[in-house]
């Protein structure tokens, strides 16, 4: 999708920070605040599926740029 691309050069700690931060945010999240929210393409998701989706995207980009 065009507005994923990249078209300047990025601070890499700086976005480093950033995903921590996002992931930080994510951990807290409570069960109920978790099951209360929905996901923009997926629709409605319990707390399982929110976790194991965001495992799985996450774990995907890490293979994806071999890290």
């Amino acid at each position: 999708a065009p507005d994923f691309v990249v078209k300047h050069n990025l601070d890499i700690e700086e976005e480093k920070n950033k995903l921590i931060a996002a992931i930080n945010k994510f951990i807290s999240l409570s069960p109920e605040e978790l099951n209360a929210k929905v996901h923009p393409t997926l629709g409605k998701m319990t707390y399982e599926e929110w976790a194991w989706s965001q495992f799985k995207h996450f774990e995907h980009h890490l293979n994806q740029f071999g890290v």
